[in-house]
């Protein structure tokens, strides 16, 4: 206790600004806690709280895409673009996604991109709801595939929901880059 109190009058002493920083930076910390760990309720909205919290945690989530795209090397492949609709998972946990070639709607297997499904029932949950809804898939390797609908990557949904974890070493940057340019865009709203 008493070398605590010692190394606390040695920085009063020498950096008297340091103790003002260290207690603001300590009042930011405590309010960025207490407003994202109150729960949503009506009178918090209203104030706007709920807005603040959603765009805090759309923040966060896109400091971490963005440093996860600038540790990663960027793709040099250019994506295979199809149009089409989600129509399910299979039980190996790959998207199926049908796309229309001339007449015929053709039935296409892909994999999440850079993410690894762990709930294939979860994901299917997920899906059913947009089942023959309009999609495009960006893909890349073959058929490693970012599933883009109404503007946002799937993608990101399924790992949000818990239904599949983002790649550790992804072998591009592909997915963090889309992750990381949606929740700027979150955090602008």
């Amino acid at each position: 206790m008493e070398r605590i109190r010692e190394f606390v009058e040695n920085l009063r002493g020498e950096y008297p600004w340091s103790l003002r920083f260290l207690g603001a930076g300590s009042a930011l910390l405590a309010a960025g806690i207490l407003i994202t760990s109150v729960p949503e309720s009506p009178l918090l909205n209203a104030i706007g709280v709920t807005s603040i919290q959603k765009r805090a945690a759309a923040l966060a989530n896109a400091v971490y895409w963005s440093a996860r795209a600038m540790m990663n090397r960027p793709s040099t492949e250019s994506p295979t673009i199809l149009f089409g609709n989600l129509e399910g998972v299979d039980p190996s946990g790959k998207l199926i996604a049908t796309v229309p070639t001339g007449r015929l709607w053709v039935r296409h297997y892909l994999h999440v991109a850079d993410a690894t499904v762990v709930d294939v029932y979860g994901v299917a949950k997920l899906v059913r709801p947009l089942r023959n809804e309009d999609a495009r898939f960006d893909i890349y390797r073959g058929d490693q595939a970012v599933v883009w609908m109404h503007g946002v990557p799937f993608n990101v949904k399924l790992i949000e929901a818990g239904v599949a974890k983002p790649d550790p070493h992804p072998p591009t940057n592909i997915v963090a880059a889309a992750f990381a340019a949606y929740y700027w865009c979150l955090t602008r709203q």
